[in-house]
């Protein structure tokens, strides 16, 4: 048990893993024996809509809520599998599979990533 522990821990101070990490418990005091440590929450797209053209609202595994902007993704990522993506019919085909934004060219989105884009406060 303890080494599983250990294995989630080290995988949460990974920058990469962070957005699937949650802080549990507290500094250790006079009254408790508990500890601080990381967990390995995984979190999944549950659901997603189109609010409009390349905007989706996302419903994620751990109770949040986000808006997805894909134009100011698309307007930073390139690659083969993104390249459909940049027509609205084709985008509307997104689904969800496995926790995950996916279209039918195979193109899988991470939730994590979806998460940590979606779910960042809004700069004024």
């Amino acid at each position: 048990m303890e080494a599983i522990e250990k294995e989630a821990s080290s995988r949460c101070i990974n920058k990469r893993n962070q957005a699937n990490c949650k802080t549990t418990g507290s500094v250790r005091n006079a009254l408790s024996r508990s500890t601080e440590f990381k967990v390995l929450i995984v979190i999944q797209v549950l659901n997603a809509r189109q609010i409009a053209p390349f905007v989706l609202a996302v419903d994620f595994s751990d109770q949040t809520h986000g808006t997805w902007d894909a134009s100011a993704y698309l307007s930073n990522h390139t690659g083969p599998l993104l390249e459909p993506l940049r027509d609205a019919a084709y985008f509307e085909r997104f689904f969800i599979d496995a926790g995950a934004l996916c279209w039918p060219n195979g193109l899988e989105i991470s939730p994590a990533r979806i998460y940590k884009i979606s779910t960042a406060p809004v700069a004024a």
